[in-house]
């Protein structure tokens, strides 16, 4: 069922075209109308179909040439997005599905009523490791373990997951349990290796690096690489993708051009703790957790905000967990867990009610209203969860009981 919501506007508006947006909207005068100035109040009803906006409008002011509006209409309607009713429904969410300790996971599209869909099906090895991510075209992209052996540094597989599509793999030799980026173009970041030579007693280092896969070509293009121990995408912005380095007595964090593959420096030297990583397009800022250099009890941990432009620091939080998973908001507002009995809260102290435990996020929509991942107590499942950000108010997401749900983000990604 339809959510009914109606709004009021005191602007001029013009029918649309049957099965369009049934409103346009428009500030001056209506080019071929010829009318003055004219200000209406009329009254709209918007039917939210999945994320489909349909509406109907009632006024008393309309162009007696029905095609001559109508061709208006179509060449002026507003997005749907930009009319979004009073009381509004998230996204479909796509998750990962599956026992804990199963071989497969089964890809589904979910939605705060309690319905799922089934997109796809992914083998992998007994128990694995999963993290996804959703692509802007209503693909799913899941880094499952799949190869044998006991070191799991790179047993990683990449999948793609398409509704009606059999599943096929991007890549192998993926970084065990680490989420792969979409780019702005299609293209899929993700972080890979090979195993350096074991020396007793000495680190092993490997040699690493961060690769975009064409989903399309199947084409795979190395953005960065390195010999160390960790090469981890901490998030992207436009064409930069944010990496954090881990090698022999050294950490840092750099931006590379994926483009061009020209690198700059983000922090020259950085404690080798940090963790939680997660990027603001809106203010350009990278937030983490990382561990203090000179820690006291009370500020173990700290939350730290990074200006992507300035390379100015600040610190937003510290306390003796490592535990407060925070995640940036659009606008420079923190989402952390301080405490899990309380669960999460915002720094900004706006409302927030998500439950007991601790938060992670995984996806904001692109219009910025709603954020979906999963809570759990220390040693627990997580739920996955939709929070409406501007209410505070969060909706359960269906998943059966003792089954696994890895989020992967809000159908259709960033667009």
């Amino acid at each position: 069922m339809g959510l009914m919501s109606t709004l009021s506007w005191t602007k001029r508006y013009l029918f649309g075209a049957p099965g369009r947006v049934g409103v346009a909207v428009f500030a001056g005068a209506l080019a071929g109308n010829g009318d003055p100035e004219v200000t209406t109040r009329i009254e709209v009803k918007i039917e939210v179909v999945g994320r489909e906006y349909r509406g109907q409008a009632t006024t008393n002011r309309f162009i007696a040439d029905e095609a001559r509006a109508n061709e208006i209409a179509n060449a002026s309607a507003p997005s749907p997005t930009s009319l979004v009713p009073a009381t509004t429904l998230p996204p479909e969410v796509a998750m990962v599905v599956g026992d804990p300790q199963g071989v497969t996971s089964t890809v589904v599209a979910a939605t705060a009523e309690g319905k799922t869909r089934q997109l796809g099906i992914v083998s992998h090895r007994d128990g694995a490791a999963i993290r996804a991510a959703t692509t802007a075209d209503g693909g799913v992209v899941v880094n499952a373990d799949v190869s044998p052996g006991k070191d799991l540094s790179f047993v990683g597989g990449l999948f793609l997951v398409r509704e009606g599509e059999e599943t096929r793999t991007l890549a192998l030799d993926v970084v065990h349990s680490s989420t792969p980026h979409v780019l702005s173009d299609g293209r899929i970041l993700v972080s890979r290796g090979a195993a350096g030579a074991e020396s007793p007693g000495v680190s092993r280092v490997d040699d690493l690096t961060v690769d975009a896969v064409d989903p399309v070509s199947g084409d795979v293009e190395t953005i960065a690489s390195f010999h160390g121990y960790l090469l981890f995408i901490a998030g992207t912005l436009g064409d930069e993708v944010f990496l954090y380095r881990i090698g022999e007595g050294h950490a840092d964090i750099i931006a590379v051009d994926v483009r061009t593959s020209k690198e700059r420096t983000l922090i020259p030297e950085i404690n080798p703790y940090a963790r939680d990583f997660s990027v603001d397009a809106t203010t350009k800022t990278l937030v983490y957790v990382n561990h203090s250099a000179d820690p006291s009890p009370a500020s173990e941990w700290f939350t730290e905000r990074l200006d992507l432009a300035s390379l100015k620091a600040e610190r937003v939080e510290e306390g003796p967990s490592m535990e407060v998973t925070p995640h940036t908001l659009p606008g420079g507002d923190v989402l952390m867990t301080l405490d899990a009995e309380k669960g999460a809260s915002r720094l900004g102290g706006g409302p927030l009610e998500i439950g007991a435990g601790v938060s992670e996020i995984a996806d904001i929509d692109p219009s910025a209203t709603f954020a979906t991942g999963t809570v759990a107590m220390p040693g627990a499942l997580g739920r996955p969860f939709v929070v409406d950000l501007s209410t505070g108010k969060a909706r359960p997401l269906p998943v059966a009981n003792q089954k696994r749900a890895i989020v992967a983000g809000f159908m259709g990604g960033k667009r």
